[in-house]
């Protein structure tokens, strides 16, 4: 009934797995396209997308060349993200003039012994060229069950700082402190 090998077709299967048909050959690597500017080659591009069903139909910036890389369809939605975030980038940048220096400092201590750590803690400072600066600082000690954490924002010398105490109770104090404000 099923041939000789057991096959409906007669024909043998060596290795015992199914054959598939070769996968059509595709390129390898990126396809680089030149894309113009003039209105019948737009007509005519669009005419090619629509005939093979292309989804891919991406803003064109100026003269730039297209390139696509056929591995990377997975990635598609990462990709507009990206060129979503770069052109609100551009525009946010052009929108308004800034400076563009900055200080950032940052210190992390821990203790440890056989157990792992008991005490850690770390400071961040960064501050921008217009005057505001952002202050973290972490403190946590495992032997007595404390933790602080503040976080400081400041323009020149007035600032809010926000801190919050973990006592070894688990009870959790914040507080908060407005430097050179008056609040009202």
């Amino acid at each position: 009934m099923f041939g000789p090998h057991g096959n409906i077709n007669g024909v043998s299967n060596a290795g015992g797995f199914i054959q598939q048909a070769p996968e059509p050959d595709r390129p390898k690597g990126p396809i680089i396209k030149e894309l113009s500017s003039d209105d019948e080659d737009d007509a005519a591009v669009n005419k090619e997308d629509e005939e093979n069903g292309n989804p891919k139909k991406h803003p064109r910036m100026g003269q730039v060349p297209f390139v696509e890389d056929p591995d990377e369809e997975a990635g598609d939605n990462k990709r507009l993200k990206h060129e979503q975030f770069e052109r609100e980038y551009v525009r946010a940048s052009t929108s308004y003039p800034q400076q563009q220096s900055f200080m950032f400092q940052s210190s992390t201590v821990t203790y440890g012994g056989q157990n792992g750590a008991y005490y850690t803690s770390s400071a961040t400072r960064r501050t921008a060229g217009d005057g505001i600066t952002v202050e973290e600082r972490k403190e946590a000690d495992t032997t007595t069950g404390k933790a602080t954490h503040r976080i400081s924002r400041g323009i020149g010398n007035k600032g809010h700082s926000v801190t919050r105490k973990l006592s070894s109770g688990g009870n959790v104090d914040t507080m908060q402190t407005l430097h050179n404000l008056n609040e009202g």
